[in-house]
């Protein structure tokens, strides 16, 4: 298999360089593995991409892989915190989310972001889970399922975490 890449052009002040180092010693799983070059007040990142697909190119997925792909992002957020990568400052837009189609697996490119309450990282893992028209989703029931596991922002993030799970072992089992 080939190695496949994406490139991207960060202005210095965007990505500290304490974390270029940490990310380009792969030192943290919720982030694509990751070389940097710096020139002229700009750093460029060439990320692998090796067995992910972008979340916005897939067309249609299973509702075990979109939970999964949730509920690892959680698990990698708790240990990106050991990292100093901190819940909510980094970016968990879809445009930033690759997927793994052969496991239920997301990593993400760094984006840097102004950080954010619980609420809106559990609205962007809403965003992920309702692609909308633009991916035909196999298992909706157990999608809404998760949505609703979703709206309450005072059930803490390992409680979220463990219904998440429960829901995709029972969408993967139904074959969803």
């Amino acid at each position: 298999m080939s190695e496949e890449k994406l490139e991207i052009i960060y202005r210095r002040q965007d990505i500290e360089k304490f974390r270029r180092d940490i990310l380009a010693g792969n030192l943290c799983d919720i982030f694509l593995p990751v070389s940097f070059i710096e020139a002229d007040g700009y750093v460029g990142a060439v990320y692998i991409t090796t067995g992910y697909q972008r979340y916005s190119t897939i067309r249609q997925a299973r509702a075990s892989m979109l939970i999964g792909a949730v509920t690892s992002l959680i698990d990698k957020m708790k240990q990106a915190e050991r990292r100093y990568f901190f819940e909510g400052e980094y970016s968990l837009d879809p445009a930033c989310i690759f997927l793994n189609d052969k496991i239920p697996d997301a990593a993400l490119i760094y984006k840097k972001t102004q950080p954010q309450a619980k609420a809106g990282i559990l609205a962007c893992f809403k965003r992920i889970l309702s692609p909308g028209a633009t991916m035909e989703v196999k298992g909706e029931d157990f999608i809404r399922k998760a949505l609703y596991t979703l709206n309450d922002p005072y059930r803490s993030i390992e409680v979220i975490r463990h219904d998440l799970m429960a829901i995709g072992t029972e969408a993967f089992r139904a074959e969803c």
